[in-house]
């Protein structure tokens, strides 16, 4: 049986990898926030909407503290 090498190129810088992180962390908090609040049948329609608000709020602050360590760490060069 013949063996081969695979060779996988990536480069992802930190500031990169912190950008991603805070879009992840932002889509990911939208949509558990519409998720929460879609699936508690037992909730009013404002505790609903405080679900809502508080996945947004979730996934805004943490994309915002990683794209802020991201700005951090590129203006450290």
């Amino acid at each position: 049986m013949e063996e081969k090498q695979v060779h996988v190129n990536v480069k992802f810088t930190v500031v990169k990898l912190l950008n991603y992180g805070a879009i992840a962390a932002a889509v990911i908090g939208l949509l558990w926030g519409i998720f929460a609040a879609v699936g508690t049948d037992y909730a009013t329609g404002t505790a609903k909407f405080a679900l809502f608000l508080q996945g947004l709020f979730f996934g805004v602050f943490g994309g915002a503290v990683l794209a802020g360590l991201g700005e951090l760490v590129s203006s450290k060069k």
